[in-house]
């Protein structure tokens, strides 16, 4: 987004997959990301550790890409044997979990039955349904638990007499920014005891967060009183404390512009943390960096921490028990350190991690810490850990998320440093073609972060807006640039582009580009550009400054500033920050900044992306951008609406068409290979199968390679490995065992009736002649491998009857198929089925061998004359026994 993000959530996709002890070494796959593993991608969130450090309860955020669903299930992981239970099921997105003090029940955030608003649900942690203990006509929107029969939530107040009235006439017209009833949002409490709800606040305005001391003595809250200040950023909410016992509300940090936000309380509850963005102009923060400031209860002052650095705050901090664990923001990474003693004067010890860290929660008033930890290359892992003074101790993995991406092929990635637009260090992340050798240049993508306050980070994040590892994927660089005004160096350089929009940025873009074509890494004739919102408006001046680019992908970008500063929720704002005033005062600059009145100058095709009721980035910004490159009629021009979308895309359907068309207009325009997002046969159709099936080696009518004058099987990569497209035929086989004899015509079924030590055997035969080294698959890759063709419907006993038989049904089948076994006539030819990843027939024809962890030979899977996914699995007849090889890569 462009504008300024005031409480930082942060979305953890591809979460660690494994158990609490060391990661087992698992088999890893060939192929790199989909889009189908960026959008499906599992995430946790809203995290929170019970006081007594026993439990952890988090949402897990799941995708259903058939349903075009995303659901939210509450889950709760013991800490004590790490076992995860899931408590919440259905088709709902709940949100919130929050322990009980005593540890024994927890609160959640649901919509469920009638009124099908959010309201708060209740478990008990021993067992039973959640029981829903509010019905707030206008739904709840936070909640904390006061004691351990009180549940404090904040909602809009029931609706007024005159919208009642304004209802029941069907009147929806609405008053623009109407200060007259700009309807409250107010603090409330439910007594579990009664059964009562009662209200706490009666203030105007509404309340924007709030948090509780851990004595349940005070509630520190927020209230936006200006019904317009995300547009004109003028007048910030104001701060309060409430006072339980007393039912008082009383004003804090009165002075102007103060504004902490985040708040975190002591376990002492002698104060608490917050954030307040600071600025070199005290009465416009809109462009500012976040520092740490404590307010004392003891004499109601607010006072900055001293922290001994000026980058400002990084993405979270949790309070611990003797301070606070908080991130400090250092370029493209956050520094972890440990505050301890006096606020005023805290003891700052640094607490050293091997890669990035992102702080999740932290046992009330103890030492039990919950994180994420990654770089921008792996996929991150879920730990908690003990924090013994600045040191992190018995860490450990705690959850298993998205296990599968594991086994995808990432791109390496580098920080990479260049003089950027005044000379001064811009820093980037450059992620490497998943396939790179250093024998040629390759394409190079930009992909331009938004905010502009914002920054890249050595941190894994794939996600459909931004997605390097999947362009790495597809053969090409992908450069991210922390450009002038990003967030993470320092109050000077995100104030450096105020006044001076669009002049230190896309210098910095395009040195950065230059640099990487200088190295010999980026072919300067296969350069393209993208981004979302802030990161659009880049990508496009800089289409407009340089006649480089092949591409350009843009997601809710302006054009047009004029028309930005009435249509956009914080136009105002915004654009008086960044350029000096408002287009009346100064109409020159909206003209000259808005590229606009320069589009003839695009050189690059270019694909625009806009939801239909985006606010951040008016709509109207879109199709502005797409008349005037379709009536110059220089480039190519496509433009994509999202029904009902705002400024981002929440959809899964949405996410995953946005990618489609992307990738396709990438592969068209920077690789010239003609694409169609229009589907015109589906993926298992026969036509795919024949087309796929093209691509397998033969020498004649034979599948396979030659190699010395004997026919060798064909290998794809899978991981470390590679592996035997299909399973050994007979003519491979023939080329081994002169004497070996087979039926006319079935040179290409695969060979079975053949022992483990003769597949062994035949292995080291391979391995003479080629002077490569071959083997049988482990069971663990073979386990990795078919658990993706699952499903498949391939040759099983199942093809062969027509339906799922019962087992009276199968062991009269048996005699059947005992007739049928000299003559092996259910075996079908390799290749006759769908493939997974480039590898035939792993979901039926013939069973195969493959080496167990005690180095003996198990069978393992399906075939023509057994049940697909047998429970428990069925054992063939020799005769429908195969294998494949597997080959070591050098």
């Amino acid at each position: 987004m462009k504008h300024r993000v005031t409480v930082c959530v942060f979305l953890l996709t591809g979460l660690a997959a494994g158990a609490r002890s060391p990661r087992a070494v698992e088999a890893r796959d060939a192929r790199p990301l989909s889009i189908e593993d960026v959008v499906g991608m599992e995430s946790m969130r809203d995290v929170e550790v019970a006081r007594a450090g026993d439990a952890v309860a988090w949402i897990r955020r799941r995708v259903d890409l058939e349903a075009d669903r995303v659901t939210g299930h509450v889950m709760l992981t013991r800490l004590d044997d790490g076992e995860t239970i899931q408590l919440t099921r259905g088709n709902h997105r709940d949100r919130s979990p929050r322990f009980s003090p005593d540890g024994r029940r927890l609160a959640f955030i649901g919509s469920r039955g009638k009124p099908h608003t959010p309201q708060v649900w209740l478990l008990d942690l021993r067992g039973g349904e959640p029981e829903r203990v509010t019905s707030w006509p206008t739904g709840v929107r936070a909640l904390a638990w006061l004691d351990d029969s009180t549940l404090v939530f904040t909602a809009r107040e029931d609706s007024t007499y005159r919208e009642r009235e304004l209802a029941r006439g069907h009147d929806d017209a609405q008053v623009v920014a109407d200060a007259d009833h700009y309807p409250p949002v107010r603090l409330f409490a439910r007594d579990l005891r009664a059964r009562r709800t009662r209200r706490l606040t009666r203030n105007a305005g509404q309340i924007t967060e709030f948090a509780v001391s851990p004595d349940g003595r005070r509630i520190v809250l927020a209230i936006n009183r200006d019904v317009d200040y995300r547009y004109n950023n003028d007048v910030p909410p104001a701060q309060y404390l409430y006072d339980v016992d007393r039912g008082a509300l009383v004003e804090i940090c009165r002075a102007p512009h103060v504004d902490p936000y985040d708040f975190a309380w002591a376990g002492d509850a002698s104060g608490f943390w917050c954030r307040r963005d600071v600025a070199s102009d005290t009465t416009d923060t809109f462009v500012s960096i976040a520092k740490l400031y404590w307010y004392d209860l003891g004499d109601s002052s607010l006072v900055r921490v001293p922290l001994r650095q000026d980058r400002g705050l990084g993405g979270s901090y949790v309070a611990v028990h003797d301070g606070l664990l908080v991130a400090l923001a250092d370029g493209v990474t956050d520094r972890i350190v440990h505050l301890s003693g006096s606020p005023r004067r805290p003891r700052v010890r640094p607490v050293h991690t091997s890669r990035t860290v992102r702080l999740l929660a932290a046992q009330p008033g103890a030492a039990r810490i919950v994180y994420a930890m990654a770089d921008a290359a792996t996929i991150p892992e879920v730990m908690t850990a003990r924090l013994d003074g600045a040191r992190l101790r018995d860490a450990m993995r705690l959850v298993d998320l998205n296990t599968a991406l594991r086994r995808r092929r990432l791109a390496r990635r580098e920080i990479v440093r260049w003089a950027g637009a005044r000379g001064d260090t811009v820093e980037g992340i450059l992620y490497y073609p998943v396939d790179w050798d250093s024998t040629r240049a390759w394409p190079l993508v930009a992909w331009i972060h938004g905010g502009p306050s914002a920054r890249n980070m050595d941190f894994f994040s794939e996600r459909w807006s931004a997605y390097p590892h999947l362009l790495a994927g597809h053969g090409a660089f992908v450069l991210t640039v922390n450009y002038h005004g990003s967030s993470g160096y320092g109050l000077e350089w995100v104030e450096s582009i105020r006044g001076h929009y669009y002049e230190l940025e896309v210098p910095d873009i395009l040195r950065g580009i230059d640099a990487q074509v200088a190295r010999g890494l980026a072919d300067p004739d296969s350069l393209g550009i993208m981004g979302w919102s802030n990161g659009s408006i880049l990508a496009i001046a800089c289409c407009v400054e340089s006649d480089r680019f092949r591409v350009l992908c843009a997601g809710a970008g302006d054009v047009n500033w004029t028309s930005d500063y009435g249509n956009c929720a914080f136009g105002a704002g915004f654009d008086e920050a960044y350029f000096g005033g408002t287009p009346w005062s100064n109409p020159q600059a909206y003209v000259d900044k808005s590229p606009l009145f320069r589009m003839q100058r695009v050189t690059a095709p270019t694909i625009i992306f806009f939801g239909e009721k985006d606010t951040s980035v008016p709509t109207e910004q879109g199709w502005q951008h797409f008349r005037a490159l379709q009536r110059i009629g220089k480039v190519p021009v496509r433009f994509v609406l999202f029904p009902g979308a705002g400024h981002g895309l929440s959809r899964p359907a949405h996410q995953r068409r946005k990618m489609r068309e992307e990738l396709a207009w990438i592969e068209r325009h920077l690789w010239g290979r003609p694409a169609s997002t229009d589907p015109i046969y589906g993926p298992d159709s026969p036509l795919a199968r024949a087309l796929a099936l093209a691509k397998a080696a033969r020498v004649g009518a034979l599948y396979g390679r030659e190699v010395d004058a004997s026919l060798v099987p064909e290998t794809v990569p899978a991981g470390e490995v590679e592996v035997g497209r299909f399973e050994v035929t007979n003519a491979q086989f023939a080329a081994f065992d002169p004497n070996f004899t087979y039926p006319p015509g079935a040179d290409n079924v695969p060979v079975t009736n053949v022992s483990f030590p003769l597949a062994q055997t035949y292995c080291m035969w391979l391995s003479r002649r080629t002077g490569r080294t071959w083997r049988l698959p482990t069971r663990a890759e073979m386990d990795a491998w078919m658990a993706r063709a699952r499903g498949r419907r391939g040759n099983t006993l199942e093809r062969w009857v027509g339906y799922r038989p019962a087992p009276d049904d199968v062991a009269r089948l048996r005699e059947v198929i005992a007739r049928l076994e000299r003559t092996r006539l259910l075996l079908e030819p390799v290749g006759s089925f769908a493939p997974v990843d480039g590898i035939y027939d792993l979901d039926g024809n013939a069973a195969e061998w493959v080496t167990g962890a005690d180095g003996e030979g198990e069978i393992v899977g399906a075939s023509a004359v057994t049940l697909a996914d047998a429970d428990p699995p069925e054992r063939p007849p020799l005769s429908y026994v195969g294998f494949r090889v597997v080959r070591q890569r050098r």
